[in-house]
C-alpha cells in the first residue's frame, strides 16, 4: 500500500492535483488476534490447524481481508481516491457475483486475456458483462466457467459477511458479446468474520536449476534424490544445521507432486530444481551447493557415464532466493462490525 500511496503523491505533485485521499489500513496486531483467540472467536479456514498462541508469537505480520464496507465507507466519508490494504477481490466492485467475474477482466471472455477489461452493468435482479475490446466476446460458457474460478464448491462462494448462493444462477446470451446473469443471491451470515493471513519466517532460500537427459537416471530419479538427501543429512549431521532440501522434477509430477492423478511414462528429459531453505543464507548456500554437487556425480543402478549427470543452463549455477516466509495464520476471526480491523485515514492532498 505504501508504494501505491507514494506513487499517487508523486503524480499529484507533478500534476498539481487536489483531492481527498482515504487510506484504509489492513494490518492486524498480534495482540488483537490473541484476545479474540482466547475468547474463542478465531477458527481455522479450510485445512489449516487450530491457531495456537505459539503461532502468533512466531508470526511477523498479519493482515485482514476487508469486505466492501470499509471501501464504501470511505466514499461516503467524502474520499475522491481510496488506497486500501488487503481486500477481498470482488469487494472493489460492490457487487458480489459481478465482482467475482470482473476482478479478472477479460479472462472471462473468449479469447481470454488478463490485459483487457470487462464492462459490467448492474440492473434490477440481474447484471450484464461484456468486453471492451471488439476482438473478444463474453459467452455463456466463458462467464459461467469464470464463476467457478478459484472455488472449492461450485454453488457456494463464501466471503466477508456472508456467501454467494449460485444454485439458481442462470446465464443468458443477450447479444453476440454480452451475457446476462440472474438468480444469484448474497446470503448474509449470522456472524461477521474476516479472513486473517499471517506469515512466519522460515529461513533463507538457495536454488540451483539443472537438466537431465540420461534415460537411466530419469528412470532411477527417486533413488537418486533419496541418496542425495541421505548423503547431505549424513555430511552435516555434526553441524546441527536446521534446513529443508527439496527437489522439484519438472517432467515427473513437478507441478502436482503426489497429487498427480495420471502417472505418465517416464519422459526423455527432466528439469530439476534443487531448493535448500535454512536458518541463514550461508547455510542454505552450503546445503544447496553440496546437494547439487552430490547429484551431479551420484552413482545409480545402470549408470554408464563417468561425467556429470546434470546440465546447468546458468553459471554460477546457484541462486540466492533471500528470505522465505510460510503461512502461520490462515483463519477466520469474528468481529463486531466490518470496520473494526480496518482504520481509515483521510488526507487532503
Amino acid at each position: 500500500m505504501k508504494r501505491d500511496y507514494d506513487l499517487i503523491m508523486e503524480v499529484s505533485r507533478r500534476k498539481n492535483l487536489h483531492f481527498r485521499l482515504a487510506l484504509i489500513h489492513a494490518e492486524v496486531g498480534r495482540e488483537r488476534v490473541r484476545r479474540s483467540l482466547r475468547e474463542g472467536k478465531v477458527v481455522p479456514l479450510g485445512p489449516a490447524p487450530p491457531l495456537q498462541e505459539e503461532d502468533l508469537d512466531n508470526t511477523v505480520r498479519i493482515v485482514g481481508q476487508m469486505g466492501v464496507e470499509p471501501l464504501t465507507g470511505a466514499l461516503e466519508a467524502g474520499a475522491d481516491v481510496v488506497v486500501a490494504g488487503r481486500a477481498y477481490d470482488p469487494s472493489v466492485f460492490a457487487a458480489p457475483h459481478m465482482g467475482k467475474i470482473l476482478e479478472c477482466g477479460a479472462i472471462a471472455a473468449i479469447p481470454g486475456s488478463g490485459s483487457d477489461c470487462l464492462m459490467g452493468c448492474l440492473g434490477e435482479e440481474y447484471f450484464e458483462v461484456w468486453p471492451l475490446n471488439p476482438v473478444r466476446c463474453c459467452t455463456v460458457t466463458s462467464v459461467a466457467a469464470h464463476t467457478l474460478y478459484e472455488k472449492t464448491n461450485p454453488l457456494l462462494l463464501p466471503g466477508p459477511g456472508g456467501y454467494l448462493d449460485l444454485k439458481e444462477a442462470k446465464f443468458t446470451q443477450v447479444s453476440e458479446n454480452r451475457v446476462r446473469v440472474t438468480g444469484s443471491k448474497f446470503i448474509p451470515s449470522d456472524r461477521y468474520t474476516v479472513k486473517l493471513e499471517g506469515v512466519k519466517k522460515a529461513g533463507y532460500r538457495t536454488v540451483s536449476i539443472a537438466g537431465c537427459r540420461d534415460p537411466v537416471m530419469v528412470r532411477e530419479i527417486d533413488r537418486v534424490t533419496g541418496l542425495v538427501k541421505e548423503r547431505t543429512r549424513d555430511n552435516f549431521a555434526a553441524a546441527g544445521y536446521e534446513y529443508t532440501l527439496d527437489f522439484k522434477l519438472y517432467g515427473i509430477n513437478g507441478v502436482m507432486g503426489k497429487l498427480e492423478p495420471e502417472q505418465a511414462p517416464h519422459p526423455r528429459e527432466l528439469g530439476v530444481v534443487i531448493e535448500a531453505v535454512a536458518q541463514t543464507q550461508e547455510v542454505a548456500d552450503t546445503i544447496c551447493s553440496f546437494a547439487r554437487s552430490t547429484m551431479l556425480h551420484c552413482s545409480y543402478p545402470g549408470r554408464i557415464a563417468t561425467a556429470g549427470n546434470l546440465a546447468f543452463p546458468f553459471s554460477p549455477s546457484d541462486f540466492r532466493g533471500g528470505e522465505v516466509y510460510r503461512f502461520s495464520v490462515y483463519h477466520l476471526m469474528e468481529v463486531d462490525d466490518p470496520f473494526e480491523l480496518f482504520p481509515m485515514e483521510m488526507i487532503d492532498v
